[in-house]
């Protein structure tokens, strides 16, 4: 949810419509959402205001020229979010609990599995983003989910759909690696 919510900064991600329609989905379902706090999720808070206060520091020093490599990174966070999911995920579910785990990561969806069947402690069903927005669609009816796969492999190949001027106020910036 932090990630939603935060501010992309100046000159990042503007994808402001969709952040503020997230944002009122939330505000309006607060009531139903339960937030588990885990040691990792802190430590990674901690961790992302870590960085967000050191950018701002590099920033206020107004961007030393010849000191990039000395801006705060805080990219690559791979290898540690694959068992983050995991180890979160196993510890979440319980016998006869059921959960909706989103995982575009074949490893994190293996680990998840294997954990999962080993263990017996619970019945496990894993789905790619494609399968989980066809399901939306097709058997809940979100008209909006109809279309969300073609936008995302469009924005992953970096093909750009045909603009039409609604969208030109609010352009969509997909970060590739």
């Amino acid at each position: 949810m932090d990630e939603v919510l935060r501010e992309p900064g100046r000159d990042r991600d503007r994808r402001i419509a969709h952040r503020a329609e997230i944002e009122r989905w939330i505000s309006a379902n607060r009531h139903r959402i339960k937030r588990l706090e885990t040691r990792i999720g802190f430590r990674y808070a901690q961790e992302m205001r870590q960085y967000e206060n050191a950018l701002e520091l590099w920033e206020s020093a107004g961007r030393p020229a010849g000191r990039e490599p000395e801006r705060p990174e805080g990219s690559d966070r791979g290898d540690e979010s694959v068992w983050v999911a995991v180890r979160t995920a196993n510890a979440a579910v319980e016998i006869s609990e059921s959960v909706i785990a989103l995982a575009d990561d074949g490893e994190v969806r293996d680990a998840i599995q294997l954990r999962g069947r080993r263990q017996r402690r619970a019945s496990i069903d894993l789905m790619g983003t494609q399968t989980f927005i066809r399901w939306m669609a097709e058997d809940f009816h979100i008209d909006a989910a109809a279309t969300a796969w073609q936008t995302i492999a469009a924005a992953r190949e970096n093909k750009v759909p045909s603009a039409n001027e609604s969208d030109a106020a609010d352009p969509i910036y997909i970060r590739t690696p």
